[in-house]
């Protein structure tokens, strides 16, 4: 019989390193935050922007800033989508002092615009907006205290957020855990995937491939835990 719940802590001997000098948990919220959207929302929603651009974006002869400052200068005051619309674009394009502005300008009129605070490099943890490494460094303690499935709901938000590539690998990383101690090993592939994807050549990228390929022989993780 495999005894799975007392050596998931083998799992991160093997599937994880580096987790010393977790900070102390800070104390959980006890719901989930009202009003905040999935990644998968948000990556639709900006999927239907891209589609309907205005026609200064998508001229190839103006540079992003000029674009940018063109179509700024059309919005209606009360244009919230439209700021948004027009901030994701140029922060996707290298605009990123424009992209700042604009979502200023949103939270400006709504001060909990999460697509607004995600541009800012900001979730929500305790009902109150903090930067990226502040909500990872929260994370940190919530894994540490055992806090699994409320890291479930914070982590994707952590990794949607506009912020240091570092932050999302370590998210990721985090994700990647909490989901193992879930025993959802598909997940945890899923998670792995993304960020063996997002890390550069070396030793860590070696070490993820090498745990994809045993995650893919072995989809219930039984070699990641039995070591």
């Amino acid at each position: 019989m495999r005894l799975r719940e007392p050596l998931v802590g083998m799992v991160w001997w093997i599937a994880a390193w580096g987790w010393a000098g977790l900070p102390t948990a800070a104390e959980p919220p006890t719901a989930s935050q009202p009003g905040d959207t999935s990644s998968s929302q948000l990556d639709a929603t900006n999927q239907q922007e891209q589609s309907a651009l205005p026609a200064e974006l998508r001229n190839p002869r103006l540079d992003p800033a000029t674009a940018v400052s063109l179509v700024w200068s059309q919005l209606a005051e009360a244009d919230i989508a439209g700021r948004l619309s027009l901030a994701r674009w140029a922060d996707q394009h290298g605009c990123r002092a424009e992209a700042k502005a604009l979502a200023n300008e949103v939270l400006a009129v709504e001060p909990d615009n999460q697509a607004a605070r995600h541009l800012l490099g900001q979730v929500r943890v305790h009902g109150e907006w903090v930067s990226v490494e502040e909500a990872l460094a929260i994370a940190r303690g919530w894994l540490a205290a055992g806090h699994v499935e409320l890291l479930a709901g914070l982590l994707p938000r952590v990794e949607a957020a506009r912020g240091p590539s570092y932050v999302r690998r370590e998210a990721l990383r985090l994700h990647a855990e909490v989901e193992a101690r879930r025993d959802r090993w598909d997940r945890v592939q899923q998670l792995w995937q993304q960020l063996y994807e997002l890390t550069p050549t070396g030793d860590e990228r070696i070490q993820l491939e090498a745990k994809l390929a045993i995650l893919r022989a072995n989809p219930d993780g039984m070699f990641l835990v039995l070591g």
